[in-house]
């Protein structure tokens, strides 16, 4: 028959305290990770855990360094790039070269029907022109300096101004007539002088002393006349008398 051995104090303890351990632990852990506990013991025992030993504050930069080195890249970045900037000179450059060829054209195109217009109006002069019933044939076209005088001794001095050097009255062709230098247009020859008697064949009837070479003085009523008329830079038509 089996005797039954005490078991010591000790061996109860023992077995008291991993009932402890095994049951009440769990529940009491459980409990506090319901009501938070637990995390927030954690959190405080990592963070002491791994916390510096020391924190040294940084003292903030001045206000001028700041500004030192911000201006620089806020300079570098709001001009634009070198390349946008040839771009746009180019562009600008192409553009002046398209307007100042648009412009030559005009230029050139407006030249051109002035010399049209010009030609198609020297064509359309007839060769032979009837004046008084006398028949006048074109000679030539020249390229006179022609000034204005009048009737007046302020410009015919020494001489009265009421007849020509031909002999014919300034009032002939009702004061319309002209000077010339006879030896390159003769006397009885007619010209068409532009803006004078509205364009209308006049005859020379007059020379001056100061009328030399490729020059025309034409008539005008008074003295003031004349000098509004000035001096005109004219391409003249001169008409011989046919027999």
């Amino acid at each position: 028959m089996h005797q039954r051995r005490d078991e010591p104090k000790a061996e109860t303890w023992e077995l008291a305290v991993l009932f402890v351990l095994l049951v009440i632990g769990p529940a009491t852990i459980a409990i506090f990770w319901r009501m938070g506990h637990v995390a927030s013991l954690m959190a405080v025992t990592t963070s002491s855990a791994y916390a510096p030993a020391a924190v040294v504050p940084i003292p903030p930069a001045e206000p001028s360094n700041l500004i030192s080195r911000v201006a620089p890249a806020a300079a570098t970045y709001s001009s634009p790039p070198h390349f946008i900037e040839q771009a746009a000179t180019q562009a600008a450059w192409k553009k002046a070269a398209v307007i100042r060829r648009e412009q030559e054209t005009k230029q050139a195109a407006k030249a051109r029907k002035a010399a049209l217009n010009k030609l198609l109006a020297h064509r359309h002069q007839p060769a032979i022109i009837w004046v008084h019933g006398r028949r006048y044939e074109y000679s030539k076209t020249l390229l006179l300096r022609v000034t204005g005088y009048a009737p007046d001794r302020r410009c015919c001095w020494p001489y009265n101004g009421t007849t020509t050097a031909s002999g014919a009255s300034v009032r002939t062709n009702d004061g319309h007539l002209v000077a010339a230098d006879t030896r390159l247009i003769p006397f009885g020859s007619l010209v068409k002088v532009p803006g004078y008697d509205h364009q209308r064949p006049v005859p020379v009837l007059d020379r001056g002393g100061a009328i030399r070479g490729y020059r025309l003085d034409v008539l005008q009523p008074n003295f003031y006349s004349a000098r509004l008329w000035g001096h005109k830079l004219l391409r003249v038509r001169i008409y011989r008398p046919l027999r």
